[in-house]
């Protein structure tokens, strides 16, 4: 049967024929195999105990009895192990391809379903990622102080920790000529450094697990949770050590030198949200005009602009009200002008967003926005109840006639992408082009297009490039910076994991198919 049956024409292929079943458990202990094709009488283990082992020990194989008439009754027994088919002597080829040609169809199915369960499980897993970055980034950021709902985003996107023991260490970090590296050094693009910086910072000490944030390319905050057991004074031991590691593989890996600013632990979750900064980074000088200046190009306010953009945009008014008043508390030290144009200039900006999403934007702006109100209110109080009462009026009466503003928001930045693509640009990029903190327009991206933003932003340059082989002659090193890509080995690379073939051989490939229609 081994060799007279054409087994590949029905998709099969014959790995191994043996005269008893024992031989066979003990090939398939080691072996991957789909389907087992058996008589029943054999002289140790018969077809039946065999069947019986599969179903016991590695039910995804399949099994087809042969039997003759006289044991078909006996076969029956068979039922009981998910024995798929029979097949009775004498054998008919026929028989035998109508047979495998259901089974062929049957494991079709299975690992299609399987292949779209890992699919589903992969989209989960890394929603759960961007889920979490969120979480951490509101948590630092001020958007999330309730205690209520920090428990209950621990508790959605299951931390195994107890966050009323469990000790929590913010440390930042920075880069030190970060640009620079990536400019004149780095051939693979910011993104991918990012994610590899990422990797190394991010990570588990014998206690302590860390989380990493990108706040501003070469600049992280890293978040590290203890065990219970675990001290503050331990746990600041362990961090310390654990950022010393760090700090050598940057070096050693990237010839990078990392900085690292500050290190706090506290007692539990809580801790840390009360004991976030009450200034933004920026040493302000009283002796000079560009204060406000500074203040709104400070990196921490500017991300949390960027969050508390996203809440509005989310209608979670309980982060986007939290916020504000976390960023006015920031600025109360400061002239009261200085706030004053910060938070002009941050409505200003919901605002650009949002006016091409619906036209009551502009009527609403016109009727409901008097900013000499706010410049007339000098009270902190009073400037908080004016942010509050505005972010309400954009969620209440604007943002329910935009049903479509995420979508518009994806639309933006896929033309941006569009025009930019050839850049070396970054997932930072293109979310602060609209305006977007890089964790939300993450998950926003996948939501809207079904895929992450690494993998459209290849798929766009990889139809940019077999397009440019089609209509010119470019050299393989000339298309990869078209395209791109600094390193045309690594641009080749990358073709073929997308394509399946080298750039040259896509080339010719295409040259010869020219040929041909010319012919």
């Amino acid at each position: 049967m081994k060799d007279y049956v054409d087994w590949m024409s029905l998709n099969f292929k014959v790995v191994a024929s043996f005269e008893d079943g024992r031989e066979a458990i003990e090939y398939i202990q080691t072996n991957d195999v789909d389907v087992v094709l058996t008589d029943i009488k054999m002289i140790e283990i018969s077809g039946i105990e065999l069947a019986e082992y599969i179903y016991n020990y590695m039910p995804k194989i399949k099994v087809v009895l042969i039997s003759g008439y006289k044991e078909f009754e006996f076969a029956k027994q068979a039922i009981a192990f998910n024995v798929v088919n029979y097949i009775l002597k004498p054998i008919r080829v026929t028989e035998i391809t109508r047979v495998f040609e259901n089974i062929c169809e049957s494991l079709t199915l299975q690992k299609e379903e399987t292949e779209n369960q890992l699919k589903k499980a992969k989209q989960i897993d890394e929603i759960f990622d961007l889920l979490q970055e969120e979480f951490f980034r509101d948590l630092i950021m001020g958007a999330l102080i309730d205690t209520m709902e920090i428990d209950k985003r621990i508790k959605f996107l299951d931390f195994d920790i107890d966050v009323n023991k469990c000790p929590f260490s913010l440390i930042d970090i920075n880069l030190e000529n970060y640009s620079e590296y990536v400019e004149n050094k780095w051939e693979y693009g910011k993104d991918r450094l990012d994610n590899a910086l990422h990797n190394i910072l991010a990570g588990e000490s014998e206690n302590t697990k860390y989380f990493t944030l990108v706040i501003t390319q070469g600049c992280f905050k890293i978040i590290g949770i203890g065990n219970s057991d675990l001290s503050i004074e331990s746990m600041d031991i362990s961090v310390r050590n654990y950022l010393n590691t760090i700090k050598n593989n940057v070096s050693s890996i990237f010839n990078l030198e990392l900085e690292i600013v500050k290190v706090k632990c506290y007692s539990n979750i809580y801790e840390l949200t009360k004991s976030m900064e009450a200034i933004p980074i920026y040493y302000i000088d009283s002796t000079t005009d560009n204060n406000s200046e500074l203040i709104l190009n400070d990196p921490v306010l500017i991300e949390q602009k960027k969050i508390f953009k996203a809440s509005i945009l989310s209608c979670d008014a309980s982060a986007a009200f939290s916020l504000s008043n976390n960023m006015i508390d920031k600025l109360k030290l400061y002239p009261t002008s200085y706030i004053h144009n910060f938070i002009i200039n941050l409505f200003m900006d919901i605002f650009n967003s949002l006016s091409s999403i619906h036209a009551s934007v502009q009527k609403v702006r016109q009727e409901k926005f008097d900013y000499s109100n706010l410049i007339q209110t000098v009270s902190i109080d009073g400037i908080k109840q004016w942010t509050r009462e505005m972010s309400e009026i954009i969620i209440e009466q604007i943002l329910p006639d935009a049903e479509n503003s995420n979508k518009l928001f994806i639309t933006k930045a896929l033309e941006f992408i569009n025009e930019r693509f050839s850049q070396d640009l970054s997932l930072a990029d293109v979310a602060s082009h609209v305006y977007l903190n890089p964790a939300y327009f993450s998950r926003l991206f996948k939501q809207e297009t079904g895929e992450n933003f690494s993998n459209y932003l290849i798929k766009l340059r990889m139809m940019k490039a077999i397009d440019i082989m089609r209509h010119s002659n470019h050299k393989i090193s000339e298309i990869s910076i078209l395209v791109g890509y600094k390193n045309s080995k690594y641009f080749s690379r990358v073709f073929k994991n997308y394509t399946g073939s080298s750039p040259s051989n896509y080339q010719m490939k295409i040259v010869k198919e020219d040929l041909n229609l010319d012919e």
